[in-house]
């Protein structure tokens, strides 16, 4: 599937996504379960494997489960260890190598009509492993993120960031799992009014909520630019079928702006308009010459110090194209980039904000 077919089949259509959180020896009867009660979107728990025999069995099952009457996607889940610019030890290269890895083993033996990422906790590791399946893959990218119940990600960055970063990357949908359906909402509530691609939930159903009281959520949701509605944790297929019964009278309504003009830190964010000025209540962009950096771990360092700094909106400026690349790749957030003409297509192409140079600058 290409990221046209997956724009049109959203445009007209609310799906109805199954997926697995915890192992099963019966995969093809659980998925078979979800296609009975309405399930169309199926998505292989490759991610709950570590052998790839295993992956490949479980990817076969579920194309075996869902007869040419669901589409079968590709998901790729973050390795247990933290990158270093997410509080942990893995280096940033190294995951994108264990990305790049699983991404391109399922590609080319179990190839999906989507590739999710799937339950990404931090800002930085779902941007990181964006870029890698990007490399390896050309499927339509969906990404999940399990936000915690403060309504932040595990490394602070808030909802707002999050959307405007990733959707700056291309991808196709943009999803979020939550213990509940009212946390899913509330999220939701938020990353609509900065989304410009399509969005979905996969909330839990903790509790005694029943699967109807659990389906009457659709309307909200779909009313909020959710193109996709799967039943997160603790929902089975009683829940889907639930679901089932309320999206089949329900449109999509999708986000209604192609782009967002904007560059953000942790928390902070700088609009633009279309003239590259600032708009709105916060105007501080701090701009980080780069032009004597002649390393990529000096890049690396300068990140460091960012982060350290409660990562602000940043502007980088450098005609260096592998430093300003590393800067735009590793910074957590979206930055704005100033540069000549191929740094900018550089830049671009990593999500950054083009921000045009003083007459002079470069």
């Amino acid at each position: 599937m290409t990221k046209e077919q997956f724009k049109q089949i959203t445009k007209s259509n609310v799906l109805l996504p199954a997926a697995f959180f915890e192992r099963t020896e019966h995969i093809y009867q659980t998925f078979g379960a979800f296609l009975d009660s309405g399930a169309n979107f199926f998505i292989a728990p490759t991610y709950l494997y570590s052998k790839e025999a295993e992956k490949l069995e479980a990817f076969r099952q579920t194309e075996n489960a869902a007869k040419e009457h669901a589409f079968v996607c590709s998901a790729v889940a973050p390795p247990k260890e933290r990158t270093v610019f997410s509080g942990g030890t893995l280096s940033v290269d190294g995951f994108c190598k264990i990305i790049k890895n699983e991404a391109a083993f399922l590609y080319e033996n179990a190839p999906g009509a989507v590739m999710f990422l799937f339950g990404f906790q931090t800002l930085a590791e779902a941007k990181y492993a964006v870029y890698a399946v990007k490399e390896v893959c050309v499927l339509p990218v969906c990404v999940l993120l399990d936000f915690q119940n403060n309504l932040h990600l595990a490394d602070g960055f808030n909802i707002a960031s999050s959307v405007i970063t990733l959707q700056s990357l291309g991808i196709s949908a943009l999803g979020v799992m939550a213990e509940d359906c009212d946390l899913a909402l509330d999220i939701l509530l938020e990353m609509k009014e900065f989304a410009s691609v399509p969005l979905f939930v996969f909330p839990g159903a903790g509790g005694f909520i029943t699967p109807t009281e659990y389906a009457q959520y659709a309307q909200d949701f779909v009313n909020n630019k959710c193109v996709m509605f799967g039943a997160g944790k603790g929902a089975d297929a009683r829940f889907t079928a639930q679901i089932a019964k309320e999206l089949w009278q329900l449109e999509p309504f999708m986000p209604d702006f192609p782009t967002v003009n904007a560059v953000c830190g942790k928390n902070q964010i700088c609009f633009f308009d279309f003239e590259n000025r600032t708009i709105g209540k916060n105007t501080k962009l701090i701009e980080i010459d780069l032009e004597k950096v002649s390393k990529l771990s000096e890049v690396d360092f300068i990140i460091e110090k960012l982060i350290q700094a409660g990562l602000p909106p940043v502007c980088f400026l450098s005609k260096e194209i592998d430093i300003l690349e590393r800067a735009v790749f590793a910074y957590p957030g979206r930055a704005a980039v100033k540069s000549d003409e191929y740094g900018e297509i550089t830049a671009k192409e990593y999500g950054a904000l083009i921000l045009s140079g003083q007459e002079g600058d470069f």
